[in-house]
């Protein structure tokens, strides 16, 4: 029987897309001059976008490949060594 999936596993990917995003609007609203007002709103929200989506996605699969290698640990631990002369 297969177990569900950890839901704790969102939190740090979560975490991480708000670092990404952050980042991204801090690394635009910095390197943005413009002379016509709000123009860099716009381009910040964009990258805080990108940087929030990069940043989630790639810590969501860190953490399932983490969660998947822990089960599989636990399985081998539970089974034992198999014997090596079959």
């Amino acid at each position: 029987m297969r177990r569900r999936p950890n839901p704790w596993i969102a939190v740090p990917a979560l975490a991480a897309g708000l670092f990404g995003g952050g980042l991204g609007w801090v690394v635009n609203d910095v390197a943005c001059r413009s002379d016509f007002g709000s123009g860099c709103v716009g381009r910040s929200f964009f990258w805080g976008g990108v940087g929030f989506a990069l940043g989630l996605v790639g810590m969501a699969v860190i953490m399932v490949l983490v969660s998947r290698s822990i089960a599989e640990w636990r399985e081998y631990q539970e089974r034992g060594p198999e014997d090596p002369r079959s």
